[in-house]
């Protein structure tokens, strides 16, 4: 309750209006439970709400990309209801793309530019290429961006032609400097290295290394049991 006061005093010191940001807690509280017409809602009143406050401040950063990411969440929601009789997907993609544009045009941020990066099936490789690498022009510690930048090398490498494994050798840079930057961070950094590793023809034992400190990155978390993460490892049992 204070925060929130504080938060309002300080808008009203600095005559900035205060903005509600959409909730990722609220909309997976909805999503865990498989209650995507609930997450719908949410998302769609998120959506309301920003339609209202943007009209009075046309140039608040802020505001767009929230919508933007509403809009974001709405996909996903709407895919997993499979409400395609209510809603046309490609509509609410191009909005949300849209929206974390004009975020983009407005102040540039890499949380901007890596949301918008995520939109890759809307645009050509090089296109969501330059996203990452602006997202981590701006942000150059943030270990995610590193790995979101090799996910999506992988996926140009694997879908398509990739002469020398470009792009495969390339996302294990990424995936190097991700690791570098935070090595207990992620399980997911370590499994995705061993998949470019394995693709690359790497030593078995190399490979098996990530494997092992993936799990072990899980089993500190202590949020599954050994046969859980067991069954999550078993595309690795082989190599």
């Amino acid at each position: 309750m204070k925060k929130i006061i504080c938060t309002i005093v300080l808008c009203l010191i600095l005559n900035m209006p205060a903005f509600a940001k959409f909730s990722e807690d609220v909309y997976d509280r909805y999503a865990n439970n498989d209650d995507y017409n609930g997450a719908i809602n949410y998302c769609l009143s998120e959506i309301d709400n920003y339609n209202r406050q943007i009209p009075s401040n046309p140039n608040n950063d802020v505001l767009y990309y929230e919508r933007g990411l509403a809009q974001k969440h709405l996909k996903f929601a709407v895919s997993a209801a499979q409400a395609y009789d209510y809603f046309n997907e490609n509509a609410i993609l191009d909005n949300a793309f849209a929206d974390f544009t004009t975020a983009i045009n407005l102040k540039p941020k890499a949380l901007y530019y890596a949301d918008r990066a995520e939109f890759f099936e809307l645009r050509p490789f090089y296109e969501v290429l330059a996203d990452y690498d602006k997202a981590i022009e701006l942000a150059p510690n943030e270990s995610n961006y590193y790995y979101l930048r090799a996910s999506h090398r992988m996926l140009k490498s694997i879908g398509t032609a990739d002469p020398g494994y470009v792009q495969m050798k390339k996302a294990l840079e990424d995936l190097n400097k991700a690791i570098s930057i935070a090595p207990e961070e992620d399980e997911l950094y370590y499994l995705q290295r061993a998949r470019v590793k394995h693709v690359l023809g790497y030593n078995p034992e190399n490979i098996r290394q990530d494997i092992k400190k993936a799990k072990d990155i899980l089993i500190k978390q202590n949020e599954l049991t050994i046969e859980e993460i067991n069954a999550l490892f078993r595309e690795f049992d082989t190599w």
